[in-house]
Order: structure tokens, then sequence, then C-alpha cells
């Protein structure tokens, strides 16, 4: 899928001309994505500056002043590549679509122009006016992709364009008093001075604290970043998030609560004691998450399409491989599936198979050994690179992931589009076997949380017995070391094989019987 964004001067004839042909491009390729991002003429020069500074565009070339055009290579705002003006947008329209800007369209400039400029001022007339302000608190603010999360929200808001509260506190643990604590507090502060001082238009306000009770009241989403560098048993785990679940009781009605960790913590165990341990948290709305192993998987997929292509067609991205899901245990035995995975990928990208939804993955990459061995194992190798790195690393990746869920969970539907993620499972679960675990499954989000999206799971039932008796031992050592009674064992269901052996033996002791 080809994202652009189209943003200028609303009333520069090269804006409207740039806008006018993204239009045509998209009505014509229904995997082509346009977001507009017109600005008044007084707006567009200090508007203009921050965008190029945020996404790190360029080189420009000159006279490109009145409008930028550039691709998303993930969530809104968190990564683009630059196409540059309108001229270059034309060139590459036309290079890569066979595209150019129809004579009577052309002819409509002046109009949308003016269309523009009025819709500029209407929306810089309702950011002048009091909006909304969603509270978010970010807990193990010390690591580095908590520090991310919070410069793109304090830069950006959410994606409706909500302003946002932080309050940034700097221990997962709980535990006040120690050097490690101090020093995670004192990088808290330092966070919330650093975000302040920034004057973010859509950061309302930042602050630091230890108390995560009254950093909690009343707040709209919480996420929490575990210490990874603990090396700490699931015993340890429980007692943490036990104490996390029972300072949470004072969030608003329908609150996210998000573990956003790498593959190296047990987050869908720590979700489930939170959940346990709040009961005024809607388990809806309570993840453990696991899109950064999705996304792992899609840049995988993404780099073994491409392999051969020439480098100067248009590649295909991570984030244009859609339908892949993660199954299981994400922090363990995960299960990749992509027999429904395909790509917006352009003519001049791979010959694929082309379908309705795009070119299908599978019939793109028909090559057993990636599917079945090599994939298997880099995603194996990456959850290990990653753990032996942690704390070392940016932390782009998970910052990437977590902006991603808040965006679906918070002002912008994840629409039809499955997403990975590590959701609590009650009685009424599509996938039954999975009840009573938090675990990875394929949801999509509404305004009641994330929703599971049924009839997708292909796995082969040796892996689910892997991946839930793995995550069934963790939650049972979590549940006795806080004194709880586990519940009732998985009730895996019977191969097909054995069904069968099942049948013939009773037919036998019937007759036996008789």
């Amino acid at each position: 899928m080809a994202r652009i964004v189209v943003a200028g001067d609303a009333s520069s004839e090269d804006f409207a001309r740039a806008e006018l042909l993204a239009d045509q491009l998209s009505a014509s390729l229904p995997s082509f994505v346009v977001r507009k991002q017109p600005y008044a003429t007084a707006a567009w020069s200090q508007a203009r500056e921050t965008t190029i500074a945020s996404l790190k565009l360029g080189p420009l070339a000159d006279g490109n002043t009145d409008t930028l055009v550039w691709r998303e290579l993930g969530p809104a705002n968190s990564a683009a590549s630059l196409i540059g003006g309108c001229v270059e947008f034309v060139g590459f329209a036309h290079r890569y679509y066979g595209m150019t800007l129809d004579d009577e369209v052309a002819n409509t400039l002046n109009l949308a122009c003016e269309h523009n400029e009025v819709e500029a001022e209407a929306a810089a007339a309702d950011q002048s006016s009091e909006r909304a302000v969603h509270k978010i608190v970010l807990v193990g603010a010390a690591s580095s992709a908590a520090g991310l999360v919070a410069h793109r929200l304090a830069a950006h808001g959410l994606p409706d364009g909500t302003a946002v509260s932080l309050v940034l506190v700097g221990s997962a643990s709980g535990a006040q008093g120690s050097a490690d604590d101090s020093d995670q507090e004192a990088a808290a502060e330092a966070l919330a001075d650093d975000l302040a001082d920034a004057a973010f238009p859509l950061l309302a306000n930042a602050a630091a604290t230890s108390n995560l009770a009254d950093a909690a009241t009343h707040a709209d989403a919480v996420v929490i970043f575990p210490d990874q560098d603990s090396g700490e048993g699931i015993e340890a785990v429980a007692t943490v998030f036990k104490g996390i679940g029972g300072a949470l009781s004072g969030v608003k009605a329908g609150a996210s609560v998000t573990v956003a960790s790498t593959v190296a913590f047990p987050s869908n165990t720590a979700a489930l004691v939170l959940q346990r341990q709040a009961a005024a948290l809607d388990p809806r709305r309570v993840v453990a998450l696991s899109l950064l192993s999705q996304h792992q998987v899609q840049e995988l997929i993404a780099q073994r399409i491409n392999d051969g292509v020439d480098p100067d067609d248009l590649k295909v991205i991570g984030s244009e491989v859609e339908g892949v899901v993660v199954w299981g245990n994400a922090a363990g035995h995960v299960i990749v599936d992509a027999t429904r995975a395909t790509t917006r990928a352009t003519d001049g990208v791979v010959a694929g198979a082309a379908t309705a939804e795009g070119n299908s993955v599978p019939s793109m990459v028909r090559d057993t050994v990636f599917w079945n061995e090599k994939l298997p194992a880099a995603v194996a190798g990456r959850s290990a690179a990653v753990q032996a790195l942690a704390g070392k690393r940016a932390g782009l990746a998970l910052a990437s992931a977590t902006l991603e869920h808040l965006a679906c969970m918070h002002g912008s539907s994840g629409g039809t589009q499955a997403q990975s993620a590590g959701v609590l499972v009650g009685e009424d679960s599509a996938y039954p076997f999975t009840k009573g675990m938090c675990c990875s499954l394929p949801t999509t989000c509404d305004s009641d949380g994330m929703v599971v999206v049924p009839g997708l799971s292909s796995a082969p039932q040796a892996l689910w017995h892997a991946a839930l008796a793995e995550l069934e031992a963790q939650r049972n050592a979590a549940f006795e070391a806080l004194g709880i009674d586990p519940p009732p064992a998985i009730e895996f269901p019977k191969p097909d094989n054995k069904e069968e052996d099942d049948e013939e033996e009773g037919d036998e002791g019937d007759e036996g019987k008789k």
C-alpha cells in the first residue's frame, strides 16, 4: 500500500495541483492512500520547517517552498521518504504509475485553491479553540523507547489531533529507595523538563512522579515499559505487576493499558496479572504488545520479496506486507502465519499472483525453505538479538509499534485489517482453547477496545500446543506466587487422526460389550 502525504500552502497553485493529482491516483489505484495537510498561508512557513525537521526530510530541490510530498514508511508521522515538491510528485506519478494530471482537472486549480484556503483557515480556527486533552501515563519512562514515544506524542498528539498531557513514572518496579530507582526517577524528571522546554504545540503538560497511583488517576491510557535487564523470573514479574495493577484503580472508565516490551519479557503473563489485580480495567483494553514481532516478520518477508529486484524499481517495504498474524506467546513460542498475507506491490516490483486484495505473498514467494526454516530461524534470531541488546539500543522498533497501537486505541481505528495483539481471552472467544489466557491473536480496534477476528487460525496444532503450554506454565507460576488458584488446565482440541483413533476404540468397545 502506497501512503502519500501532500502538505503545503493552501492558496498555492502548486499545492492544488499536487492535491488533485493525488486524488486522481487514489481514485484509479485502490492501493494508493492519500493524506492532505493544507495550511493557511501565514502558518505554512513554520509548519514546513517543523515537518522537515521532525521527519528528517531532505535534501530539498531549489524552489520547493509551497508544497511538500512524502511517502509514509510507518505509522503516521513516524518515518518518511521525501518525494519532493509538486514537480517531483508529477514525475513520481508518471514514472511509477503512468499517471499524468488531466487537462480538465488542471482547469479546476483556481477553484481548488480557494477551497483549500477556506479549509485551512477553518482548521486554524479550530486549533486555536479549546480542545480535548488525553492524559497518558508512561511507566518506565527512563527507557529509550518511552522517551521516543513521549517526544512523538508531544510533537504530534494523537492521530485525530488531540493534545496530550504526559505523566512520566521512571520505574516500573514500584520499589522505591534503591539507587537504580533514583536514577530512573531522575531520568523521568529530566525528560519531563526537556518536553516542557520544547514547547510542543500538542503537549498540554508534562510532569514526572514516583507515585503511580496518583499518576494513573483519571488517565486515558497507561503504557508500561518493563525493565528489560532485570533477568528476574516469572514470580518476580508477577509481584511487580500485582503492585502496578493495584495502583491503576483510579484510571478513567475505558482507559487502555498496554504492556510494551521487547520479546525478552513475558508481557502476556504480566498483562494477565494486571487485569486480575485491577477489576476496574476493561479486559478488552488491556493488551500485551505483540506488534513488534509482527513488524519483524513483515520486514523479513519484504526483504525476501525484494531479493533480486532491480535497485531502480520501487521496492516493497515492511509496512506494505499485510495480513501477517503472530499467534501465541510473543515472549517465547511465537507462531508466524502468513498464509493470507498480501502486499500492495506495484507492477515493477515482483511478478506475483494478483488478487482482489493485492498480491498474494505465498504466491510471490514459493520457497518452502524460507517459510519452514529460514523465516522461523530469522524471527528467533532477531528475538535473541533484541534480548542480548536490551537497554543498549535506541528502542525505535518498540516505540513505533507502541505508537501504532495507541493510534488504533485512541482516535484512529485500525479498520478491517487485523493486527496482532496479546489479548485476554474470555469464555466467548473465537478460539475457545485459548480461554483464560493472554494470547497473541488477530484483532481489530473499535470503540470498546480490541476485537478478536475469528476464523483465521491455520497453524498446526503441534505449534499451538507448544505455545499454549508455555503460556499456561507461566500463568500458573505467576498465580502460585500470588496465592491465586489457577484456572482449569487447557483443553486442547484433538488432532484429526486422534479423533479417528478414539472413534475406532469406541466402536471396538461397543462390539466387546455386545
